[in-house]
């Protein structure tokens, strides 16, 4: 934060592109603050490919909810992206990746026999590039995903995927709920409104009401809707 604060000279106010700034930081000017020689990273590729590998495996290990590694686990899912990278990344040693997120770019730190991220808003931060970055349709499902992982429901993952490109969520993921939510017409739409918008409803003899939509995405919408009309 310190280094990414004096090299622009401001913390930015949005969280994604904090982080953005924050991997240009590490990447371009650590060791700079180090040596006037200018290092490459272990892997020789360039920090614009290497976050977009890193952002895969990010999304990856996010998905399984994977959030410490031994070098076995963290070669398995880097071997998985690099399966899927250009043929002229497919010779790169899977200890150098690991090498550079350590020692190099500090994203990730060593305790004992086991690989940390030095901050697991890191990983919720590349996630959300790598979701950002995907064919316009696959929003869709990103949104089936955090609908049906409520566990997900305190990290900053969708609030800064939504920040990053708030015309496509609105369009791929909330459009997608609110056509479905008001397709229903007359008094036999009413419960399945009701059971589509919330997880459950509570209410006691003195007719308090307490709901919550079902689904994080769905959830998030709500609160954008609410702010703008409170």
């Amino acid at each position: 934060m310190l280094m990414t604060c004096s090299a622009y000279g401001e913390i930015p106010a949005k969280m994604h592109v904090f982080y953005s700034k924050a991997y240009e930081t590490m990447s371009r000017l650590h060791d700079a603050i180090k040596d006037t020689c200018r290092w490459k990273l272990l892997t020789k590729l360039s920090p614009e490919d290497f976050a977009k590998c890193f952002a895969e495996f990010c999304a990856r290990t996010y998905r399984d909810q994977i959030i410490e590694f031994d070098k076995t686990l963290f070669c398995s899912c880097i071997r998985k992206v690099m399966e899927r990278a250009p043929e002229e990344h497919a010779k790169i040693p899977l200890k150098n990746f690991l090498r550079d997120l350590t020692d190099n770019l500090c994203i990730m730190y060593k305790e004992g026999e086991k690989y940390y991220f030095i901050h697991r808003s890191f990983q919720e931060y590349f996630t959300a590039v790598y979701f950002a970055s995907g064919f316009d349709t696959k929003l869709i499902n990103v949104g089936k995903f955090f609908d049906t992982n409520g566990t997900r429901n305190y990290d900053k993952t969708f609030d800064m995927l939504y920040d990053m490109i708030p015309n496509k969520v609105e369009r791929f993921i909330f459009m997608q709920y609110l056509e479905k939510l008001l397709s229903g017409k007359g008094r036999e739409a009413y419960w399945p409104f009701i059971e589509t918008v919330f997880g459950y409803l509570y209410y006691d003899r003195a007719t308090n009401l307490d709901c919550t939509p079902s689904g994080y995405s769905k959830l998030f919408l709500c609160e954008k809707i609410h702010n703008l009309i409170k």
